[in-house]
């Protein structure tokens, strides 16, 4: 078999196992192993796209409304850098993205060949990781074959771990890329491309990072003895249970909630608990949502213009990235309450005032609860 055929199908191959669902492509010629492995494989949706920049988008969008790993494949040269727009946004919103580019070999590379650029780490540090592949070989080591399908589960759950972003992983082609005439024939991988590592090829178990009772007693302190208080869910919050139990915590303390327009909060399906809906069901009604409870407040740059002088709260409770309302931040600038917890599992920091007072990097869901 082709080489670089091969490689391209055990890395597809370890990509599904791990939860990979879809791609999107932008067709070219060095990255015709990794179109046609995608291509092939019976549980993979392909999107096709002939612009790098808008694929990069689009698989973006995505990843975005699915919260799972979208990836993009493009071909060597100036393709590769029309993707950066989207991956710079992936990065800053914790969007999980699978960058997989074609290159020229080793040998071409600052030779002046044409459609050759440096594509090693070409993202820098706008990705959570970035790995150059070695050029798939014939007769390869069996060890060779299992660093294929091991790096393959490593970019997934990089991308979609409690921080989740863009991974880029690069791959250098030698011709001919594609399969031989009689290869065509039949796509199945020989017994010892499929027997090599197929203990490593199951999906990678991710837990959640549970408070410490301690820390729970002391939140629960905080609430009863401080009953003026906001919650404020930013940008980016959780989906799953989430919008359910926070609203719940909200009618509990008589703390106002205050729900950002990209807090996925302002509305949600009661019957599925706040699930947020896959991409292949995104077109459901919004008609068919509702407000969580009167507690939520969505409006609120109505009132916060106004400068009305209420009393000022106690305790802010943030969830999510910094709230996109400049009027929202300039009245956090503001005051002074005496604790300003911001709680996020991934552990990014999102507090550009400067006056965070307790951080905790917790499962958001698990604290409410």
């Amino acid at each position: 078999m082709n080489p670089n055929i091969l490689y391209a199908r055990l890395f597809v191959n370890s990509l599904v196992t791990a939860g990979l669902k879809s791609v999107v492509i932008s067709p070219g010629s060095r990255s015709t192993p990794l179109t046609l492995a995608f291509e092939a494989h019976p549980q993979i949706k392909t999107f096709l796209h002939i612009d790098e920049r808008g694929a990069g988008f689009y698989a973006l969008g995505m990843a975005l409304a699915s919260e799972k790993p979208v990836a993009l494949v493009c071909t060597s040269g100036t393709a590769v850098s029309n993707y950066l727009p989207a991956i710079v946004e992936a990065q800053m919103s914790q969007v999980p993205l699978l960058i997989l580019t074609g290159d020229r070999p080793h040998e071409l590379r600052h030779s002046g060949a044409n459609q050759t650029i440096d594509q090693v780490k070409i993202f820098g540090d706008q990705v959570l990781w970035s790995v150059d592949m070695p050029i798939p070989q014939a007769d390869a080591p069996e060890i060779a074959l299992r660093h294929v399908q091991t790096t393959a589960v490593r970019a997934y759950t990089t991308a979609n771990g409690l921080r989740k972003g863009p991974v880029h992983v690069n791959f250098p082609f030698r011709k001919p890329l594609e399969p031989a005439a009689e290869e065509i024939r039949d796509w199945r991988l020989e017994t010892k491309s499929t027997s090599t590592i197929s203990s490593l090829q199951s999906p990678v178990s991710i837990g959640i990072l549970t408070p410490l009772n301690e820390q729970l007693n002391w939140l629960t302190a905080v609430l009863t003895q401080h009953p003026r208080g906001l919650i404020i869910c930013g940008p980016r919050c959780p989906g799953g249970d989430f919008p359910a139990v926070v609203t719940t915590l909200s009618k509990q303390t008589g703390y106002p909630l205050l729900a950002d327009p990209l807090s996925g909060m302002r509305f949600f399906n009661r019957r599925v608990r706040g699930e947020r809906r896959d991409f292949e069901e995104g077109q459901q009604s919004v008609k068919s949502a509702k407000s969580v409870d009167s507690f939520l407040i969505s409006g609120y740059e109505t009132f916060m213009q106004q400068n009305i002088g209420w009393p000022e709260p106690e305790v802010i409770v943030r969830f999510g990235q910094v709230p996109t309302s400049k009027w929202l931040n300039a009245y956090l600038d503001k005051i002074n309450p005496a604790i300003r917890l911001h709680i996020r599992e991934n552990g990014v920091w999102a507090d550009d005032s400067q006056r965070t007072t307790h951080f905790w990097q917790l499962n958001e869901t698990a604290v409410c609860q």
